[in-house]
Protein backbone atom coordinates (compact mmCIF):
# COMPACT_ATOMS: atom_id res chain seq x y z
CA UNK A 1 0.00 0.00 0.00
CA UNK A 2 2.27 2.95 -1.12
CA UNK A 3 -0.43 6.01 -0.62
CA UNK A 4 -1.26 5.38 3.24
CA UNK A 5 -4.91 4.33 2.62
CA UNK A 6 -5.39 1.71 5.51
CA UNK A 7 -8.83 0.19 3.11
CA UNK A 8 -7.34 0.13 -0.14
CA UNK A 9 -4.32 -1.43 -1.76
CA UNK A 10 -2.68 -1.59 -5.25
CA UNK A 11 -2.98 -4.04 -7.01
CA UNK A 12 0.84 -5.22 -8.11
CA UNK A 13 1.38 -6.91 -12.00
CA UNK A 14 4.53 -6.46 -12.69
CA UNK A 15 7.92 -4.76 -11.23
CA UNK A 16 10.20 -3.52 -14.87
CA UNK A 17 13.92 -3.44 -14.98
CA UNK A 18 14.89 -0.97 -17.05
CA UNK A 19 19.15 -0.86 -17.52
CA UNK A 20 20.91 1.49 -19.18
CA UNK A 21 24.96 2.52 -20.32
CA UNK A 22 26.90 5.48 -19.30
CA UNK A 23 25.27 7.55 -22.49
CA UNK A 24 21.49 6.72 -21.07
CA UNK A 25 21.08 4.16 -24.29
CA UNK A 26 18.33 1.56 -23.25
CA UNK A 27 19.97 -1.76 -22.51
CA UNK A 28 17.35 -4.44 -21.62
CA UNK A 29 13.58 -3.72 -20.79
CA UNK A 30 12.54 -6.63 -18.67
CA UNK A 31 9.40 -7.42 -16.45
CA UNK A 32 8.97 -9.16 -13.41
CA UNK A 33 5.68 -10.80 -13.24
CA UNK A 34 3.92 -10.86 -9.35
CA UNK A 35 2.64 -14.59 -9.81
CA UNK A 36 2.27 -17.73 -7.42
CA UNK A 37 4.87 -19.25 -8.96
CA UNK A 38 7.02 -15.97 -8.25
CA UNK A 39 6.27 -16.48 -4.39
CA UNK A 40 3.19 -13.19 -5.17
CA UNK A 41 0.17 -13.31 -6.13
CA UNK A 42 -3.13 -14.29 -5.97
CA UNK A 43 -2.71 -14.24 -9.88
CA UNK A 44 -1.43 -17.66 -11.06
CA UNK A 45 -0.91 -16.46 -14.59
CA UNK A 46 -0.53 -13.01 -16.26
CA UNK A 47 -3.00 -13.11 -18.18
CA UNK A 48 -5.55 -13.41 -15.10
CA UNK A 49 -7.24 -9.53 -14.44
CA UNK A 50 -7.24 -8.43 -11.15
CA UNK A 51 -11.42 -8.82 -10.96
CA UNK A 52 -11.16 -12.40 -10.78
CA UNK A 53 -8.58 -13.25 -8.71
CA UNK A 54 -8.82 -10.20 -6.04
CA UNK A 55 -11.08 -12.42 -3.34
CA UNK A 56 -8.28 -14.84 -3.44
CA UNK A 57 -5.82 -12.38 -2.07
CA UNK A 58 -4.28 -13.81 1.81
CA UNK A 59 -2.31 -12.25 4.03
CA UNK A 60 0.37 -13.92 2.53
CA UNK A 61 0.08 -11.78 -0.56
CA UNK A 62 -0.22 -8.29 1.00
CA UNK A 63 3.08 -7.96 1.55
CA UNK A 64 5.29 -8.56 -0.81
CA UNK A 65 9.74 -8.66 -0.87
CA UNK A 66 10.84 -8.24 -4.62
CA UNK A 67 14.08 -9.08 -5.10
CA UNK A 68 15.70 -6.25 -7.56
CA UNK A 69 19.45 -6.42 -6.80
CA UNK A 70 21.89 -7.60 -9.59
CA UNK A 71 22.65 -11.01 -8.28
CA UNK A 72 18.38 -11.87 -7.35
CA UNK A 73 17.70 -10.36 -10.93
CA UNK A 74 20.67 -12.73 -11.78
CA UNK A 75 18.98 -15.78 -10.31
CA UNK A 76 15.68 -14.79 -12.14
CA UNK A 77 17.29 -15.36 -15.72
CA UNK A 78 17.29 -11.63 -16.61
CA UNK A 79 21.08 -11.10 -16.15
CA UNK A 80 22.42 -7.28 -16.26
CA UNK A 81 24.85 -6.94 -19.57
CA UNK A 82 28.64 -6.30 -18.23
CA UNK A 83 27.95 -1.92 -19.98
CA UNK A 84 25.37 -1.59 -17.41
CA UNK A 85 26.16 1.72 -15.74
CA UNK A 86 22.32 2.40 -14.02
CA UNK A 87 18.85 0.39 -13.83
CA UNK A 88 15.55 1.83 -12.79
CA UNK A 89 12.97 -0.19 -11.10
CA UNK A 90 9.24 0.59 -11.34
CA UNK A 91 6.01 -1.15 -9.78
CA UNK A 92 3.44 -0.84 -11.87
CA UNK A 93 -0.28 -2.40 -12.32
CA UNK A 94 -2.14 -4.08 -14.93
CA UNK A 95 -3.57 -2.42 -18.00
CA UNK A 96 -5.57 -5.62 -19.36
CA UNK A 97 -4.97 -9.35 -19.07
CA UNK A 98 -1.54 -10.03 -19.67
CA UNK A 99 -0.30 -6.31 -20.61
CA UNK A 100 1.65 -3.95 -17.99
CA UNK A 101 0.33 -0.34 -17.21
CA UNK A 102 3.36 1.87 -17.73
CA UNK A 103 1.77 4.64 -17.84
CA UNK A 104 1.89 5.26 -14.22
CA UNK A 105 4.01 3.92 -11.52
CA UNK A 106 3.22 3.02 -7.89
CA UNK A 107 7.22 3.34 -6.89
CA UNK A 108 10.29 3.70 -8.39
CA UNK A 109 14.02 3.06 -7.40
CA UNK A 110 17.17 3.68 -9.61
CA UNK A 111 20.56 1.68 -9.50
CA UNK A 112 23.82 3.37 -9.90
CA UNK A 113 26.73 0.82 -10.58
CA UNK A 114 29.26 2.26 -7.72
CA UNK A 115 32.54 0.64 -7.23
CA UNK A 116 35.30 0.75 -3.99
CA UNK A 117 35.99 4.51 -3.34
CA UNK A 118 39.06 6.45 -1.77
CA UNK A 119 40.22 2.42 -1.53
CA UNK A 120 37.90 1.42 0.41
CA UNK A 121 35.26 -1.04 -0.56
CA UNK A 122 32.48 -0.34 2.06
CA UNK A 123 30.45 -1.53 5.06
CA UNK A 124 27.16 -3.28 3.42
CA UNK A 125 24.49 -3.88 5.99
CA UNK A 126 21.22 -6.19 6.34
CA UNK A 127 18.68 -5.36 8.73
CA UNK A 128 15.11 -6.12 9.78
CA UNK A 129 13.16 -3.18 9.37
CA UNK A 130 9.41 -2.10 10.56
CA UNK A 131 7.67 -4.14 8.17
CA UNK A 132 9.68 -7.12 9.54
CA UNK A 133 11.38 -8.29 6.24
CA UNK A 134 15.35 -7.45 4.84
CA UNK A 135 16.47 -4.33 3.79
CA UNK A 136 20.43 -3.40 2.68
CA UNK A 137 22.79 -0.65 2.33
CA UNK A 138 25.96 -0.30 1.74
CA UNK A 139 28.55 2.28 3.58
CA UNK A 140 31.01 3.72 1.03
CA UNK A 141 33.42 5.94 2.31
CA UNK A 142 35.82 5.93 4.85
CA UNK A 143 35.90 3.05 7.74
CA UNK A 144 37.80 2.28 10.59
CA UNK A 145 38.65 -0.20 13.44
CA UNK A 146 40.24 -1.02 16.56
CA UNK A 147 40.05 -3.66 19.44
CA UNK A 148 40.36 -2.62 22.72
CA UNK A 149 42.22 -5.14 24.93
CA UNK A 150 41.21 -5.70 28.69
CA UNK A 151 43.82 -7.65 30.70
CA UNK A 152 44.31 -9.10 33.98
CA UNK A 153 47.51 -10.57 35.80
CA UNK A 154 49.53 -11.04 38.96
CA UNK A 155 53.29 -10.34 39.55
CA UNK A 156 55.00 -13.69 40.99
CA UNK A 157 58.52 -14.50 42.81
CA UNK A 158 61.18 -14.62 40.06
CA UNK A 159 63.16 -16.80 42.10
CA UNK A 160 61.30 -20.22 41.80
CA UNK A 161 61.11 -21.49 45.80
CA UNK A 162 59.16 -24.57 44.28
CA UNK A 163 62.24 -26.86 44.06
CA UNK A 164 63.38 -29.15 46.32
CA UNK A 165 67.17 -28.34 46.23
CA UNK A 166 68.89 -25.49 48.39
CA UNK A 167 70.42 -23.79 45.50
CA UNK A 168 68.39 -22.24 42.80
CA UNK A 169 69.59 -21.17 39.82
CA UNK A 170 69.12 -17.94 37.53
CA UNK A 171 66.59 -18.63 34.81
CA UNK A 172 66.41 -15.74 32.69
CA UNK A 173 63.62 -16.78 30.86
CA UNK A 174 61.41 -17.26 34.54
CA UNK A 175 58.29 -14.41 34.06
CA UNK A 176 57.30 -12.23 37.11
CA UNK A 177 54.47 -10.32 35.77
CA UNK A 178 51.81 -13.55 34.13
CA UNK A 179 48.72 -12.43 32.49
CA UNK A 180 46.24 -15.05 32.71
CA UNK A 181 43.32 -12.90 31.17
CA UNK A 182 42.98 -10.81 27.85
CA UNK A 183 39.45 -9.27 26.36
CA UNK A 184 39.40 -8.33 23.32
CA UNK A 185 36.34 -6.04 21.90
CA UNK A 186 36.42 -4.78 18.39
CA UNK A 187 34.99 -1.44 17.72
CA UNK A 188 34.51 -0.11 14.06
CA UNK A 189 32.95 2.76 12.50
CA UNK A 190 31.52 3.16 8.71
CA UNK A 191 30.83 6.56 6.89
CA UNK A 192 27.95 6.79 4.56
CA UNK A 193 27.67 8.23 1.02
CA UNK A 194 26.12 11.82 0.65
CA UNK A 195 22.25 11.11 1.38
CA UNK A 196 19.42 12.97 0.56
CA UNK A 197 16.65 13.56 3.13
CA UNK A 198 14.24 10.74 1.39
CA UNK A 199 17.64 8.59 2.13
CA UNK A 200 18.49 9.36 6.07
CA UNK A 201 14.84 8.91 6.70
CA UNK A 202 14.41 5.51 5.52
CA UNK A 203 18.43 4.67 6.93
CA UNK A 204 17.13 5.49 10.21
CA UNK A 205 15.81 2.06 10.66
CA UNK A 206 19.47 0.46 10.59
CA UNK A 207 20.27 2.37 13.78
CA UNK A 208 17.04 1.63 15.54
CA UNK A 209 16.88 -2.37 14.56
CA UNK A 210 18.18 -5.41 16.87
CA UNK A 211 18.25 -7.54 14.41
CA UNK A 212 21.80 -6.71 12.11
CA UNK A 213 24.15 -8.07 9.94
CA UNK A 214 27.35 -7.52 8.23
CA UNK A 215 27.34 -8.92 4.56
CA UNK A 216 30.58 -10.00 3.35
CA UNK A 217 30.04 -11.26 0.04
CA UNK A 218 27.55 -14.51 0.05
CA UNK A 219 28.18 -14.52 4.03
CA UNK A 220 26.24 -12.88 7.34
CA UNK A 221 28.43 -11.91 10.71
CA UNK A 222 25.75 -10.32 13.11
CA UNK A 223 26.56 -7.31 14.76
CA UNK A 224 25.90 -4.85 17.16
CA UNK A 225 24.90 -1.22 16.86
CA UNK A 226 26.53 1.02 19.92
CA UNK A 227 26.52 4.73 18.26
CA UNK A 228 24.66 6.60 21.39
CA UNK A 229 23.04 9.32 19.18
CA UNK A 230 21.44 9.71 15.92
CA UNK A 231 22.87 13.55 14.30
CA UNK A 232 19.58 14.05 11.46
CA UNK A 233 19.32 17.47 9.27
CA UNK A 234 19.51 20.01 11.34
CA UNK A 235 19.45 23.12 9.25
CA UNK A 236 16.74 21.86 6.02
CA UNK A 237 17.33 25.42 4.44
CA UNK A 238 21.03 24.64 3.55
CA UNK A 239 21.66 21.76 4.31
CA UNK A 240 20.61 19.73 1.21
CA UNK A 241 22.79 16.74 1.79
CA UNK A 242 24.59 14.95 4.70
CA UNK A 243 25.91 11.77 5.78
CA UNK A 244 25.81 9.15 8.87
CA UNK A 245 28.41 8.41 10.99
CA UNK A 246 27.56 4.34 12.40
CA UNK A 247 29.60 3.02 14.90
CA UNK A 248 29.13 -1.29 15.22
CA UNK A 249 31.40 -4.32 16.99
CA UNK A 250 30.50 -8.04 16.48
CA UNK A 251 27.91 -9.47 18.06
CA UNK A 252 30.93 -12.39 18.50
CA UNK A 253 34.00 -11.07 19.75
CA UNK A 254 37.55 -12.30 18.29
CA UNK A 255 38.87 -15.32 21.26
CA UNK A 256 42.18 -13.95 22.38
CA UNK A 257 43.49 -17.56 22.84
CA UNK A 258 44.71 -17.80 19.20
Amino acid sequence: NFDGSTTAAQDIFAVRVRSYNSSNTLLDDVDLNNLVSNGGGPRANGTQVWSNVAASQTSGSQLLTIGIGPQNLNDAGDPLLSTWAYYTVDVVGQKSAGLANYSGSYASLRFNKQGARCGYDGVRFAWKNEFGVWDYYTFTLASSEDTAIERQGYTQSFVNYSTTTNSVAYDKQRRGALQFYNKLTNNRKANSDWLTQEEADWLKELFFSTNIYQQIGTEFFPLVITSSTLVEKTNPRTQRLFQYLIEFQPANQPNARL
